[in-house]
């Protein structure tokens, strides 16, 4: 270095390294991407895994997230009407209006409590509870929640920014939203990855993606995998692992409170047409997974 000039003699880097470190550092994010997730969150009164088809309830009172064969279980068991009884868990009364639902979660926000910020931002998103559908309120609150820490919220602003409805589309975007969530443990966001590259024609990368969230549990990867099986994307072996990964998580979070809850919610989807309302019904538990 010339003490004078302050001009540093550094290095030239040729072409051929700058494109072995840029294939290095996209080796280096595909092994966080597609490493084994974190196990998925457990009811806390049952302890059986939520994966994503168990239905699940945010409980404002207490900030837990409640399967709802134990919220099913507890009412039944008390004698109670499942929709009055108590919080199976803190045992507090439950809302027993909209306005009150809302209350409790503002108070829970206002505490940072990452759910209660997701949750809310749904009920403005979609309408729910008797919130006011606010888009722009939902998007700033969903905001909010990430810099939290929020892994349903990532999956919220992926969908956002993919459908470009509030929001100008923007696919990249959409894609590093999905990939932390995914990364955290999203099913769904994981799902949504492999989708994304299937469509673009990366087949190898896309089952990748599905072989790991139907691993977990989650149904319309495995379908995914089938279809690829029925194409010759993916070997009779690699199938027989999906399946055999997919039943043993299902038969971990299994139970009889939980189907008898999984069928009446099945039924209620199949009653409805208002393509919102459907939405608002899906994510109730509120994206909390995956």
């Amino acid at each position: 270095m010339d003490p004078t000039s302050g001009n540093m003699n550094l290095p030239r880097y040729s072409p051929k390294d700058e494109s072995e470190c840029r294939n290095r550092a996209s080796e280096l994010s595909d092994e966080a991407l597609f490493k084994q997730p974190p196990p998925c969150k457990e009811c806390p009164i049952c302890f059986l895994p939520i994966i994503t088809s168990v239905t699940s309830t945010y409980q404002a009172c207490c900030g837990k997230f409640l399967c709802n064969g134990c919220i099913y279980s507890s009412g039944k068991v008390a004698g109670y009407d499942v929709n009055k009884c108590p919080c199976p868990f803190c045992r507090q009364p439950v809302p027993k209006t909209n306005k009150e639902v809302l209350n409790l979660l503002r108070k829970r926000v206002k505490v940072k409590d990452v759910n209660a910020m997701h949750t809310l931002a749904c009920q403005y998103y979609y309408g729910g509870n008797g919130a006011t559908r606010d888009a722009d309120k939902a998007l700033g609150i969903f905001l909010s929640a990430i810099k939290l820490g929020s892994i349903e919220s990532h999956f919220a602003l992926g969908n956002i920014y993919r459908q470009g409805q509030i929001v100008t589309k923007d696919m990249p975007k959409a894609i590093k939203h999905y990939e932390i969530a995914a990364m955290g443990g999203s099913d769904n966001a994981r799902h949504s990855l492999g989708s994304i590259e299937g469509q673009a024609g990366n087949f190898h990368r896309a089952m990748r993606h599905y072989m790991i969230s139907a691993s977990a549990g989650h149904d319309p990867s495995l379908m995914s995998i089938r279809k690829g099986f029925e194409c010759k994307f993916v070997t009779k072996g690699d199938y027989a692992k999906a399946l055999r990964a997919h039943k043993d998580a299902k038969d971990e979070a299994k139970s009889e409170s939980r189907d008898f809850i999984a069928a009446n919610h099945a039924r209620s989807l199949q009653a409805v047409d208002d393509p919102t309302k459907k939405a608002h019904m899906l994510n109730s538990g509120f994206l909390h997974r995956k």
